[in-house]
């Protein structure tokens, strides 16, 4: 009898907390970021929550104080606050749907954020005049709020904790071992540097209608040998790469095994126990960031990709019309060339994944801030667009690798593209061809350039480079399309060619 009293109790003073203290503000930032955690769980890390976590308490916090001064009603102020913070963080939401609707012919207006804002804004006033004006206490929708609140975050602990016990990773099937280990200094420097999306010569000639034969002079002039005929494994950043930082063609994996692979994978492993010290520049992107066995990253300006995803879905998509984010992030990238150029170390390896010339397109061939329609990361149009982008990515790149042969004669550089572009054709072999064939160029001091293939597959990139310095007896494998069954169901692909 006594506990069940104590519990009476203890339950009443809970009910009248959870109806007099509007507990669901202060909480909600961490309801959003667990949700968008659970919901990309496997793509992003638990640490790229920290910023939103600090920065949506203070909003929080600050949006309370702010209503709480005028109305001077807790339980009203934190009632607003909620509904407000709930409009916000919704304001993306709304406008994929509006998006999509426009585009299957349901919405008649094309500048959708000048109808959302106005929407937004009016929203804003109807909900502070029928809390204020239309709600006499506010118990009951505070302790709905608070009991929701809760739940929903509960809801989302269980999902995490379940998704990370099913996280399994399936191991490549590879039974090619690295059987020497080289303890001397004598192994080159080696730089592996990705430009997302940049397409292969011949599809910028055929569908771009551009020659870019100046920047691929240059290469050759630096002793670059071109496989003008490459092609990636897989259509999409994080397979193709985990293929290729793996040496192997994948299985039929998650996303979140994919992404596991692409962190943890094998080429590092095998630099790692032949003594490099392995540098990585951040990119912003999480498949690219919190490689296990990296030494040292250089780090850049502007928000995780996690941080870019809440913002993508709060009032702050509002960017689409400026691109100031991504503007940041691919800038720094820039600015912080020079610092991984100069990187003093031998035995060295450094990865640098450039976002670009993959949309958005936020710079002109000049290197000037554009403010276009669109700065979605999957608008690869208009194509001119695409091409100012890649020509300015050109002008940066060419300096970052001249400074590299400059300091490091001998070291070894991978430049590469991950995929080409998503084109609008309605032939499937063009854009299927456009998507699938990439940039690939290797200097290799010391090595005569009709070793290469101009075909090669970027699987072997790394394969060639153990072969030639590491172990004499690891083997090639054999050039292959092997994702080329994904990109034939994939939504982009199949959407391009209606």
């Amino acid at each position: 009898m006594i506990i069940q009293g104590e519990f009476c109790f203890g339950w009443k003073l809970m009910r009248k907390f959870l109806n007099n203290f509007p507990l669901h503000t202060f909480l909600f930032i961490f309801l959003i970021s667990l949700f968008l955690f659970a919901h990309n769980y496997g793509q992003v890390e638990i640490f790229m929550m920290k910023r939103t976590l600090v920065v949506g308490s203070a909003i929080s916090l600050l949006l309370f104080a702010i209503l709480y001064f005028f109305i001077r009603n807790r339980v009203k102020s934190g009632i607003i606050s909620t509904l407000l913070l709930l409009l916000l963080f919704n304001y993306g939401v709304l406008y994929d749907m509006l998006e999509n609707l426009y585009f299957s012919g349901y919405w008649p207006f094309k500048n959708i954020h000048r109808y959302l804002t106005g929407s937004t804004i009016l929203a804003f006033i109807l909900i502070i005049y029928i809390i204020q004006k239309r709600v006499k206490t506010g118990f009951k929708i505070n302790y709905f709020l608070n009991i929701l609140v809760l739940l929903l975050i509960l809801f989302n602990i269980t999902k995490i904790v379940y998704l990370k016990s099913k996280l399994v990773t399936t191991p490549l099937a590879n039974n090619d071992k690295v059987t020497s280990v080289i303890t001397t200094d004598s192994l080159p420097n080696l730089y592996f540097i990705i430009l997302d999306g940049y397409a292969n010569q011949h599809i910028l000639k055929e569908q771009y209608n551009y020659d870019n034969s100046e920047f691929m002079g240059f290469l050759k002039n630096k002793r670059f040998f071109i496989a003008d005929s490459s092609i990636a494994n897989y259509y999409s950043t994080p397979p193709s790469l985990a293929a290729t930082l793996n040496m192997e063609y994948l299985p039929v994996l998650s996303g979140a095994q994919i992404r596991a692979l692409v962190l943890n994978n094998k080429i590092l492993s095998v630099l790692k126990n032949n003594g490099y010290t392995l540098y990585n520049l951040q990119s912003g992107y999480s498949v690219t960031n919190g490689f296990s066995q990296i030494d040292s990253t250089i780090v850049i300006n502007g928000p995780n990709e996690f941080e870019r995803g809440i913002l993508k879905f709060t009032i702050f998509r509002l960017d689409d019309l400026l691109g100031m984010i991504q503007h940041l992030r691919l800038k720094s990238q820039f600015e912080k060339l020079t610092d991984v150029a100069n990187i003093k170390n031998n035995k060295k390896f450094t990865f640098v994944h450039i976002v670009a010339p993959h949309p958005p397109f936020v710079f002109n061939s000049k290197g000037e801030h554009v403010y276009n329609d669109k700065h979605s990361d999957n608008s690869w149009e208009p194509k001119k667009n695409y091409i100012e982008q890649l020509k300015y990515v050109n002008k940066k790149v060419e300096p970052f690798i001249s400074q590299i042969i400059k300091n490091d004669p001998s070291g070894i550089i991978i430049l590469q593209s991950d995929h080409g572009p998503w084109i609008q054709s309605k032939n499937e072999k063009e854009v299927f061809e456009a998507r699938s064939m990439i940039l690939n160029a290797v200097r290799y001091p010391g090595i005569n350039n009709s070793t290469f293939k101009k075909s090669a597959s970027s699987v072997n990139t790394f394969r060639f480079f153990i072969k030639q310095y590491i172990d004499s007896t690891f083997k090639l494998l054999k050039d292959s399309a092997a994702g080329k069954e994904y990109i034939l169901q994939n939504r982009l692909f199949i959407d391009r060619v209606k």
